[in-house]
């Protein structure tokens, strides 16, 4: 409670202490908007994979969060004779949304909001900044509102054969401490191939890393040393 408005809350993690990502998997789409990748990926994939069996994390890389974006013309600002501070004071007290009390009645005890939220783009463009004798200003008068992300800083980008610089979120995944990581890969392969069956037109879901192919590799190359060593030392002992 004592966290400021702005940070995000707290979270519990199962993961091993310093491991980087098991596997990473690329939502991509040749149609589809970053905010829309992104907007997916949060609220079906995440659950999705974090259901498998010694996932301790999911994180989504290169998210670009869906915000609404206020941009201010200085020039209407000043002809109507208003300043930055007096618009920010209006979309922080009209766009709220608070607990007005509660209502006690035979077991039923319930929270009553008072909400202010705009949840639309339109409303929001009505949103009146001050109310004069005549025609109200709105924020629609002073700025152009629309729909962006959060951040313009983040991105992410997959490239494969057949496509280039195509819109991609990535999906990271992190064993749980202890867990194998050939393991939880042949596991998330297979929550792969269901995903792909509810998959929206226009999407695709691939393995971009893998961290099981390394170590496949590396056992594989201990087995080759292995029988290598076994053969010279047959044909020593024989020679």
């Amino acid at each position: 409670d004592r966290l400021p408005s702005e940070s995000n809350a707290p979270q519990i993690l199962k993961q091993s202490a310093g491991f980087s990502t098991t596997m990473w998997l690329a939502l991509s789409s040749s149609t589809w908007s970053d905010l829309e990748l992104g907007d997916y990926a949060e609220r079906y994939l995440v659950d999705k994979f974090s259901s498998v069996k010694n996932v301790g994390r999911i994180l989504v890389g290169g998210l670009r969060e869906l915000s609404v974006r206020v941009w201010i013309n200085p020039i209407k600002l000043a002809a109507n004779n208003l300043t930055i501070q007096e618009v920010e004071r209006a979309l922080r007290s009209e766009n709220v949304s608070l607990p007005a009390g509660s209502l006690e009645a035979n077991n039923i005890d319930l929270t009553i909001n008072l909400d202010k939220s705009y949840n639309d783009l339109e409303k929001l463009k009505q949103l009146p900044i001050t109310k004069g004798k005549n025609n109200p200003v709105r924020l629609s008068d002073i700025a152009n509102i629309e729909f962006g992300p959060v951040s313009e800083k983040t991105l992410f980008r997959a490239q494969t054969k057949n496509a280039l610089d195509q819109k991609t979120v990535g999906i990271g995944i992190y064993a749980r401490s202890g867990a194998s990581t050939v393991e939880l890969s042949k596991e998330i392969k297979k929550r792969i191939e269901e995903v792909k069956k509810t998959l929206p037109e226009g999407l695709s879901l691939e393995i971009a890393f893998n961290r099981a192919t390394y170590i496949g590799e590396a056992i594989n190359e201990v087995y080759k040393t292995l029988i290598i060593a076994f053969i010279l030392v047959v044909t020593i002992i024989y020679l």
